[in-house]
């Protein structure tokens, strides 16, 4: 009786420990926009549509404010809010994901080699074991009630600044990139030797590859739990159509859209979408679109979009005429650009393209500029924007991009449906280790 107790217990423990490791937040965006351009918006006159660069002059306006109930945008949903605390020592504690963060942000311009040997002598908080983090370790921190503005002055940064601080470029004032320890594993500029790794930029809501020697970034470091990121996926459903993930709570359907759309026909995808019983399928908001990304993989190192292999994604064919696979929707409005309201996030899973030139005029052309992996936004409905890129690296703007579905697994189905889980990816990372050594103590107290 007494080892079959504590069976029992353990079965318990490990099925927490296997579960909801991967805290995903909301995003905190609490505004629904209009998607017309061509509508009246609440904050003034328009001031013509750009033509590339980024560049935004005065008379911006936001797109009309809607009501959110219906359309499937980010802000009809309210998940998980963020939960910090202040530690009185220069840190700052997510009462969410356990994860410990400096309230600053280091250096004034540092390459990632620099970055990793600060790193290995800083100590705040009574601890000397703090680390880069990992782009979903850093992307957790972010919140899109932001505005990247014109300047420092009308900025509104992707992250709580009532609990982090901030830096902006010297040169341009949205360079305020944070390092992550995730690099590359494809091309990007068509380089080989152009080893990069992934940042986010807390002053324009984006994650781009950056060159690991070329480029002077920011550094904002973690301590604690180091199972955020970490996904714990099967394949369920009727048909097996559907990709449960163990660690975040969240149930996504395993293929695709088929066909590219634009964020409209997104939303309205999700939200009529019927699979396996379900009908309160949504397009899935930032946070938790990027926390199925793999960036392990890429489609120069393993053929395949960045993503668990269990995951059926389009290939197309990209802007330089090679095999690739698609960009991604997401629910969450990017309030960047003209008119403000009219951008919406996406997640490149393939190649983040662009067109480029170097500052000499020297063409590259249509290359992978950012990695796969990336995040970006694009405009919300059509038509295709002339020139169809922008930017200093030429972002290519598609508009029409893919969807893929989400839905919470403690959601009841509105219809009946079986679900049942019978193939399963590989586990990686410390909590799966945690559930099979569980697993092992559990079989040998079985047979005592």
């Amino acid at each position: 009786m007494k080892h079959s107790a504590i069976a029992i217990w353990l079965v318990s423990l490990s099925t927490a420990i296997a579960s909801n490791s991967y805290i995903v937040t909301d995003t905190n965006q609490l505004l629904c926009y209009d998607s017309d351009s061509t509508t009246s918006g609440t904050g003034g006159t328009v001031a013509g549509q750009g033509t590339g660069g980024g560049q935004r002059g005065n008379g911006r306006r936001h797109l009309d404010e809607i009501t959110c109930a219906g359309t499937g945008q980010d802000a009809e949903y309210i998940t998980l809010s963020q939960s910090f605390q202040h530690n009185g020592d220069g840190t700052i504690s997510d009462l969410n994901t356990g994860l410990m963060w400096t309230e600053d942000v280091y250096g004034d311009g540092l390459t990632y080699e620099q970055v990793e040997n600060e790193v290995t002598s800083f100590s705040l908080g009574g601890h000397s074991d703090w680390r880069i983090p990992t782009i979903k370790e850093l992307y957790t921190l972010s919140e899109f009630n932001g505005q990247t503005g014109t300047s420092q002055d009308n900025n509104i940064p992707y992250i709580d600044t009532a609990y982090f601080n901030v830096k902006y470029g010297t040169t341009r004032y949205i360079d305020g990139q944070l390092w992550s320890s995730n690099q590359y594993t494809g091309v990007i500029f068509d380089n080989p030797n152009s080893e990069c790794n992934f940042g986010f930029n807390s002053i324009d809501g984006r994650i781009k590859c950056y060159g690991r020697t070329s480029t002077k970034l920011y550094a904002r470091y973690v301590w604690g739990n180091t199972n955020v990121g970490t996904n714990l996926f099967s394949v369920s459903g009727t048909n097996k159509d559907i990709i449960v993930d163990a660690a975040t709570g969240l149930e996504w359907t395993r293929g695709d859209s088929d066909i590219a759309l634009d964020w409209e026909e997104a939303l309205s995808y999700c939200n009529d979408l019927e699979l396996s019983g379900y009908t309160d399928w949504k397009l899935p908001d930032a946070h938790q679109l990027q926390s199925i990304v793999d960036y392990n993989r890429s489609p120069d190192s393993t053929g395949t979009p960045a993503i668990d292999p269990l995951f059926e994604s389009t290939q197309i064919t990209n802007e330089a005429g090679a095999v690739d696979w698609g960009w991604y929707w997401t629910s969450t409005t990017h309030l960047d650009g003209k008119p403000l309201g009219s951008n919406a996030v996406y997640i490149a899973f393939g190649r983040a393209m662009g067109y480029f030139e170097t500052p000499n005029g020297t063409v590259i052309g249509s290359v992978d500029v950012h990695g796969a992996g990336a995040q970006r936004s694009d405009p919300k409905v059509g038509p295709v924007p002339d020139p169809n890129y922008f930017g200093p690296q030429g972002d290519y703007r598609r508009v029409y991009n893919f969807a893929r579905c989400v839905r919470d697994s403690s959601s009841s189905p509105s219809k009946e449906g079986a679900v049942d889980v019978d193939e399963s990816s590989a586990m990686i990372g410390p909590a799966a280790h945690r559930f099979f050594a569980l697993y092992g103590v559990i079989s040998v107290l079985a047979f005592i």
